[in-house]
C-alpha cells in the first residue's frame, strides 16, 4: 500500500497482481516523499534522497529490478524483507484496512492492479512452501484434479483474498499485462514521469504455458469462482487491447 497525500490517492497491492511492479512506477513518478506519504513496500531504503523523494537512477536500465530467489543475484539496493520481520499487514492491505489504520480517509481515490483469474490462480499454485516445494507439484499432481478438488471445496483455492475485496466501490483498476500503458498515462497526467518500462520479478517456478492444460471444465469453475474479479480485469484490459 502506498499513499500519496497530495494527490489524495491510495494505490492498493493485491497479492499476485503485479504489485511490486505497481510499486516501482508509483517511485519513479517523482510524486512520493516519504515526508508526508505513507508506503508499506518490499523496495530498500538507498533510493531515499535527503529531501524525502526517490532516487531511482541505481534501477534504470535494469531488465527485473526484483529477481526471484535462486535465479538470480538481488541487487544491493533491493532487499526483500527478512522473514523474521514482524508482519505488516497493509504491505498488501486493502482500501478499507487503509483508513481503520488511519492512513487516509475514506474520500481517497483507490488505484489498483487486477489480474485475470486463470492467470493469478496458475502462478499462486506455483508458490513455494515453507518446505521450498510448490503448492502444486506437476510430478505427482494432475493440474485439473489439484484445481477441482479445491474449487468444490469449502475453502477458496486461493490462499489470497479475492481482488475486488481489497478495492473500493470506485477504482481506478490496472489489468497486469499494461501497468505500463496505465502508469505512464496516470502520472503524465497527474504531474509525475515514468522514465523507463519496469518489471519486478517472475515466478520461475511456474512453467511455461500451464494455463493451456486446464480443461474448458475447470477454467469456467475459476471464472464462475472469481467472477466479479473477472469482470473488472475485462474491463481494466479494454482500455488498451
Amino acid at each position: 500500500m502506498i499513499y500519496i497525500k497530495n494527490l489524495d490517492t491510495v494505490f492498493i497491492r493485491p497479492p499476485k497482481t503485479g504489485s511490486t511492479t505497481l510499486a516501482l512506477y508509483v517511485a519513479d513518478s517523482g510524486l512520493l516523499n516519504k515526508k508526508h506519504d505513507f508506503r508499506e513496500w518490499e523496495l530498500g531504503q538507498a533510493m531515499w534522497m535527503d529531501d524525502g523523494s526517490v532516487d531511482m537512477s541505481n534501477y534504470y536500465s535494469t531488465p527485473e529490478v526484483y529477481p526471484e530467489p535462486n535465479t538470480a543475484v538481488l541487487l544491493p539496493t533491493v532487499k526483500k524483507v527478512p522473514r523474521n520481520n514482524p508482519p505488516r499487514p497493509l504491505l498488501h492491505g486493502s482500501y478499507a484496512e487503509g483508513v481503520g489504520a488511519g492512513k487516509y480517509t475514506n474520500s481517497a481515490k483507490c488505484v489498483a492492479t487486477v489480474r485475470h483469474p486463470i492467470d493469478r490462480l496458475m502462478s499462486v499454485i506455483h508458490l513455494p512452501s515453507s518446505s521450498n516445494c510448490p503448492l502444486f507439484c506437476p510430478t505427482k499432481d494432475d493440474l485439473n484434479g489439484y484445481m477441482a478438488e479445491r474449487l468444490d471445496g469449502h475453502e477458496p483455492p486461493l490462499l489470497f483474498r479475492d481482488q475486488h475485496k481489497s478495492y473500493n466501490d470506485t477504482p481506478t483498476l490496472w489489468n497486469t499485462e499494461n501497468i505500463h500503458e496505465h502508469a505512464t498515462a496516470y502520472f503524465a497526467t497527474n504531474g509525475g514521469v515514468i522514465r523507463q518500462r519496469w518489471h519486478a520479478r517472475r515466478n520461475a517456478r511456474r512453467p511455461p504455458g500451464i494455463a493451456d492444460q486446464l480443461t474448458s471444465e475447470i477454467k469456467q469453475k475459476i471464472l464462475t469462482r472469481y467472477e466479479k474479479d473477472f469482470l473488472l480485469w475485462e474491463k481494466a484490459y479494454a482500455v488498451y487491447n
